[in-house]
């Protein structure tokens, strides 16, 4: 592959870095200056999850396969499909939790309720969509104006980093659909646990201010270390 001589080897991951950067500076205005409390920043975090997604099923479509292209089709529109629905409801339960948690600390625990129960009727195969796009709902009306810049900035930081890994180094020819499958589950569990425990601390205590920059800067240290990692694979 030829490579653009006016590009510097670390300038993608500059802009990676700047971009990750800004994104966590916006969120620290909203904590410092608009009153954002622990509800919200773990929101804004479980959005990332779907962003995650998205990228993840632009993996899972791109990736390799040595099937004939028909069969490539099928087995392609059978994973991705798979990975939506599993995906899918594997957000949608866990923002139903968060709502739960965050509505019932602000008496209006009937909001996660209202959720659950459209997503239930009727019940059928597509129950665990229609419980994200309920719980997605009800995030969407919940979060702030300057919130969606920060998102701004997590989907572009997103997109940069499946741009740099899986394209532009080759990973797509390595790696198959299956392979791509369970990958963003480890780094939900491992931070959204890390983060629900530290935002429950944070309400417990009465939001206090150090505890919630620490939630941010934390979560900033967790990426800045995968950003590391994926610089030293490069």
């Amino acid at each position: 592959m030829l490579q653009n001589p006016s590009l510097s080897p670390t300038q993608p991951w500059r802009m990676h870095l700047a971009l990750l950067l800004i994104s966590v500076a916006i969120t620290l205005v909203g904590v410092l200056r608009l009153g954002w409390d622990a509800g919200m920043v773990i929101l804004i975090y479980w959005m990332e999850n779907l962003i995650i997604g998205f990228w993840q099923l632009i993996k899972i479509i791109s990736a390799r396969s040595d099937l004939p292209w028909k069969f490539r089709i099928l087995g392609k529109t059978f994973m991705s499909g798979f990975f939506t629905l599993h995906f899918g409801g594997f957000c949608g339960a866990h923002g139903l939790f968060i709502l739960v948690f965050i509505t019932t600390r602000q008496g209006e625990g009937d909001l996660a309720a209202k959720v659950m129960k459209e997503a239930m009727d009727p019940f059928g195969p597509w129950v665990f969509l229609t419980l994200l796009w309920g719980v997605l709902k009800s995030v969407v009306t919940l979060l702030p104006t300057a919130a969606w810049l920060s998102l701004t900035g997590i989907f572009l930081t997103r997109g940069m980093e499946t741009w740099r890994n899986f394209f532009a180094n080759g990973e797509w020819k390595s790696k198959t659909s299956k392979d791509l499958m369970t990958e963003p589950y480890k780094h939900i569990v491992v931070v959204h646990v890390a983060i629900i425990l530290c935002g429950a601390l944070v309400m417990a205590l009465g939001s206090t201010l150090p505890l919630l920059v620490g939630i941010v800067v934390g979560k900033l240290a967790l990426d800045l270390r995968d950003l590391r990692r994926q610089a030293l694979k490069a």
